[in-house]
């Protein structure tokens, strides 16, 4: 094509600009997504509870002039949060759940679309349900604001939130479905995620009935209002680490795939860390913001490190020359290690300066999570739990692991007639361990001593796993 001929074509649509963007599977996923009975009925549903809810409740402001606004928003917001964090995940989980009983997305990878077009397809697709959700729900919310006693800022966050949390909870549903690989783990799967939509769903109505009725004195904090604008956006950073690693759980074992989640989760993880310090430093927030910060990114980490150490290799000689960029548990512990000694560091760090005596809470939560870590690899690798395989064998190692954690030292305890969070061996108990370093400022010497053997399994952990390259590469 000449340049003059080039210059005279008129411009291609959006629309099939951003189709081709997207890919063919993502346009047929949300075409077929959006003509299915499940998404007529939930559509449906929740579009009639908002309106009905709405008109009782203006016809009440109207016959005795009283403010029903707060009322009809917590009812839309109620048939949002059902649709957009139950149903919408749901249907999401059982559509990437079809794709891996049906073994389907072997064809399409093979077709040279990629797993990236595979979990793209799947996400944009239950996002486009949400989204249409919301824009049906929103003029109920906004009707309520005209019904009186609710602002129009609570309306605004109310739905900032409830977007953020959908996001998440989509994204953990596709990436959750993508790492299930046996029936048994497809099976549980659909539990933890009805689970996890039930417990999130539930907080997140609980906290917008707080926004709601108490909307006026809540957010006179800025502490409140940073919360609520930050929060979410700290979920759609969460649901957008857990995409690549979907896509690399998804990939063959000659394709290097697990690069770019690893980048993002550090990406992200880093910013989170040293900017939550920054913020609690530049609006000197009480201290016990690090505390709570520590304790929250090593439970996120926790969920990181849960999938990071049963991570499978690939093949040596396609990804050989990769180095860091290879697939395998190895690296990508070495990755959850490293974020969180730098998270103990920072809070840490951050309590001592303020001349805080609860630091042994902030390097008790990470080292828990480095410990029982470690000990889930070296039994799911080095002991009989290596026959289940090596993803099986290390996610069944952890759970006994934790369990012989929190079960021994209680058993002890009973024996020895004292406290749990007293008796002998109670500094590895992870769950009254835990609570007992949180309840009291003056256990920095057992947190250490938590830390010295958190360390030193660790670096066991990792020569198994550094051993087990080694291996696979000299079969290679």
């Amino acid at each position: 094509m000449t340049p003059a001929a080039a210059a005279s074509t008129p411009p291609r649509p959006l629309g099939e600009r951003l189709s081709e963007w997207a890919g063919a599977l993502v346009v047929k996923e949300v075409r077929a997504d959006l003509r299915s009975r499940a998404f007529g009925a939930a559509f449906g549903v929740m579009l009639l509870v908002g309106f009905v809810v709405v008109l009782v409740n203006a016809a009440l402001a109207s016959r005795d002039g009283s403010a029903r606004g707060t009322y009809a928003f917590m009812g839309a917001t109620v048939a949002f949060a059902v649709y957009g964090h139950l149903l919408v995940p749901f249907i999401a989980f059982r559509a990437m759940v079809k794709e891996r009983e049906d073994e389907t997305w072997v064809l399409l990878v093979l077709t040279g679309l990629g797993t990236d077009g595979i979990v793209r397809g799947k996400h944009l697709s239950a996002i486009a349900q949400v989204g249409l959700g919301a824009a049906a729900t929103a003029p109920f919310m906004l009707l309520s604001y005209l019904l009186s006693g609710v602002g129009l800022l609570e309306v605004v966050l109310g739905v900032w939130w409830h977007l953020g949390l959908s996001f998440l909870l989509t994204s953990a549903a596709v990436g959750l479905a993508a790492q299930s690989e046996s029936r048994l783990e497809r099976a549980l799967g659909h539990f933890v995620m009805l689970g996890l939509s039930l417990a999130l769903g539930g907080a997140s109505i609980g906290l917008s009935a707080a926004l709601t009725f108490n909307g006026e004195r809540l957010l006179r904090h800025g502490e409140a209002v940073a919360a609520f604008i930050g929060l979410p956006l700290a979920m759609v950073v969460l649901g957008l680490c857990v995409l690549p690693a979907a896509a690399a759980a998804l990939a063959l074992d000659s394709e290097s795939r697990t690069h770019p989640a690893r980048r993002r989760v550090t990406g992200a993880f880093l910013s989170g860390i040293f900017l939550t310090a920054a913020l609690a430093t530049a609006l000197k927030a009480d201290v016990e913001a690090a505390l709570v910060a520590s304790v929250v990114v090593a439970l996120l980490l926790l969920v990181v490190g849960f999938f990071s150490i049963s991570e499978c290799p690939g093949y040596p000689r396609a990804t050989a020359a990769d180095g860091y960029r290879r697939p395998g548990a190895f690296r990508s512990v070495v990755m959850t290690f490293s974020l969180l000694v730098v998270s103990a560091v920072v809070f840490t760090s951050m309590l001592v300066v303020d001349r805080h005596r609860a630091t042994g809470a902030a390097v008790a939560a990470p080292a828990f999570v480095v410990l029982y870590l470690s000990l889930g690899v070296v039994l799911g690798r080095a002991t009989p739990l290596r026959n289940l395989g090596r993803r099986g064998g290390t996610r069944v190692g952890f759970v006994v692991a934790t369990a012989l954690g929190v079960a021994a030292p209680s058993v002890l305890s009973l024996l020895f007639n004292q406290r749990l969070d007293r008796g002998p061996g109670w500094v590895f108990n992870p769950l009254f361990g835990m609570a007992r370093f949180l309840d009291r400022s003056h256990l920095e010497a057992e947190a250490a001593l938590l830390a010295a053997f958190a360390l030193l399994f660790g670096f066991i952990a990792l020569m198994v796993l550094y051993g087990e390259d080694g291996v696979r590469t000299n079969a290679h």
